[in-house]
């Protein structure tokens, strides 16, 4: 077996570092556009009955990050929680 050289582990790290340099530039440039607006957050929750076994759906929503976080910028919250009820969308019309 031969033995590594400095020369070719001086190849090795600038390779290495040509590599990282390229991925984080592609990170970069792929990830600058964060216009999407198909993301949303999905509120389910199930409860058993009094009467039987089986689960029963008490609550199925689900809100648009983009309109939670313009709420949140002008100190409105969309979600609240209610410790018997869940987790409640109030009204979504306050955001312009």
């Amino acid at each position: 077996m031969k033995p590594i050289t400095e020369k070719k582990i001086l190849g090795i790290q600038l390779f290495c570092i040509f590599m990282l340099l390229f991925l984080n530039l592609a990170v970069w440039y792929n990830g600058k556009d964060l216009t999407c607006d198909n993301c949303s957050i999905g509120f389910k929750s199930t409860k058993t009955g009094p009467d039987s076994a089986s689960n029963k759906e008490i609550q199925d929503f689900s809100i648009n990050i983009n309109n939670l976080y313009d709420g949140l910028l002008i100190d409105y919250c969309l979600i609240e929680f209610y410790e018997k009820q869940g987790f409640i969308l109030k009204d979504a019309s306050y955001i312009e």
